[in-house]
């Protein structure tokens, strides 16, 4: 772990901030689904297509559309993609990058996004999202910066795995990116269902034990 490493109280005190704002799911759902949705995004933008529109509904469900995109890579990417961008912003603070960093480029990601959403819903949610990344790193503390930004990233982590569990129940049919690899692969949605859960679920696990000093982060030489 790099010497900056935060306290440990830090670390576990803004765990329990993040279940926290997990237990306020109907609310904060949407930070959630703006992840899901952005990497949806990212990964049709990197596969070749144009990403034409974003629409987040109040049911914490969402659309995104990317024509000319690999359909097998962006579908897959959603349900990880909270989680995975949890593992990023661990990895940053745990190789000694600065939680302002972490701050300003989750907002830089947030203004990238609301310029393809399309719906009066989404763009309000993400306009929210967006000020209080902004007011947090325009006038909060160093302190409280960074404790925003430890739970922030716990919150994606817990998010993740909740998301992916929570749409991807089988009494509920999976869900619709699940049933678009089955479309694609001709394999069961539950089956990527599972895969979802499993996937969020270790890198919840991945990241507490890095936060925590008890797993070396990517891309560690020790």
């Amino acid at each position: 772990m790099s010497p900056a490493a935060p306290a440990t109280a830090l670390v576990v005190g803004t765990f329990f901030l993040g279940l926290i704002a997990s237990v306020l799911w109907p609310l904060t759902q949407h930070l959630i689904t703006i992840a899901h949705e952005g990497s949806h995004a990212m990964m049709g933008s990197w596969t070749g297509g144009k990403v034409q529109s974003v629409k987040l509904n109040r049911d914490g469900t969402a659309v995104t559309t990317v024509p000319g995109a690999n359909t097998f890579f962006t579908a897959l990417v959603g349900y990880a993609g909270p989680s995975l961008f949890g593992i990023l912003g661990v990895t940053m603070l745990a190789h000694g990058v600065r939680p302002d960093v972490v701050l300003w480029l989750s907002l830089s990601l947030l203004v990238l996004l609301f310029l393809r959403i399309r719906n009066v819903f989404g763009s309000l949610a993400t306009i929210v999202a967006g000020s209080l990344f902004f007011l947090v790193g325009h006038y909060a503390t160093v302190t409280g910066r960074t404790v925003f930004v430890y739970t922030w990233v716990w919150f994606l982590l817990l998010g993740g795995f909740i998301q992916a569990v929570q749409l991807n129940l089988k009494q509920h049919g999976w869900s619709g990116d699940a049933g678009i690899l089955r479309d694609a692969t001709k394999l069961p949605r539950g089956l990527w269902g599972l895969l979802w859960w499993f996937t969020t679920l270790a890198a919840l696990v991945y990241g507490a034990g890095v936060l925590l000093g008890i797993i070396d982060p990517l891309l560690s030489h020790s």
